[in-house]
C-alpha cells in the first residue's frame, strides 16, 4: 500500500471533462449542461458565481462507483452529489 506522501507526490494526469451541472439558486435541482462560461468568481449561471467560498467541485469520474458502493446504491449520478462540478 502506498503512503500518503508517495500519492501527493505525483503529478496529476489529464482527464476529461464528462459532466459540468449548475445550481441557478440554492436548493435547486442541478441542471446538466454541455458549454459554461467560466469567470473570475465561478461557473456563469451557477449561484456560487456570485464569489462565495466555493466555486467549482472536481469529483474523479471513477470515484462515483466508489461512493455508491459505500452508500449500498447501484450508482451515483454526478447530480446527486449537489455540488457544482466539472
Amino acid at each position: 500500500m502506498e503512503t500518503i506522501a508517495s500519492l501527493t507526490s505525483r503529478h496529476a494526469r489529464s482527464g476529461l471533462v464528462q459532466w459540468i451541472g449548475l445550481r441557478p439558486k440554492r436548493r435547486e435541482p442541478m441542471n446538466a449542461t454541455d458549454l459554461v462560461d467560466i469567470t473570475l468568481n465561478g461557473l456563469a449561471g451557477d449561484h456560487y458565481a456570485s464569489g462565495g467560498k466555493r466555486s467549482v467541485t472536481l469529483i474523479q469520474y471513477e470515484h462515483l462507483a466508489v461512493i455508491a458502493s459505500m452508500l449500498g446504491v447501484t450508482n451515483v449520478s454526478p447530480a446527486d452529489l449537489r455540488r457544482t462540478s466539472l
